[in-house]
């Protein structure tokens, strides 16, 4: 199959899925709607059975929605969470560097303060 076919099939299999009404792939705000045009025809032909069973549904659509949301927040929570203790850990091998390179230049003047005391006795 060519590129620009399997391409083409990719484009008609996704219009497919879009022209279905999944509740999967709605949004939040198409499942309310719907859910409520439901509650409100329930209503209007006095049908108490559905009327509770939408109004059920939606209170489980709002429960789920804001469940995910929790997620994602605690998600995102988790993630900045771990940059902190990577900016933290960066910043504290950067200065243990820092101190090692300056104590090895320290060692340094010393050593070459030795050797001059010696031969020169300064």
């Amino acid at each position: 199959m060519t590129a620009q076919r399997h391409h083409l099939r990719a484009i008609a299999l996704m219009a497919t899925f879009l022209a279905l009404p999944s509740p999967a792939f709605a949004g939040f705000e198409e499942l309310i709607a719907e859910n409520n045009r439901l509650l409100d025809e329930a209503r209007a032909a006095g049908n108490q059975q559905q009327t509770a069973f939408y109004e059920a549904r939606g209170q489980r659509i709002v429960d789920d929605e804001n469940q995910a949301n929790r997620a994602r927040w605690e998600r995102s929570e988790r993630r900045l969470q771990e940059q902190r203790e990577y900016g933290d850990r960066m910043r504290a091998e950067s200065e243990q560097r820092t101190f090692l390179h300056y104590q090895k230049e320290m060692m340094k003047w010393q050593h070459n303060a030795k050797i001059l005391h010696a031969h020169f006795g300064l």
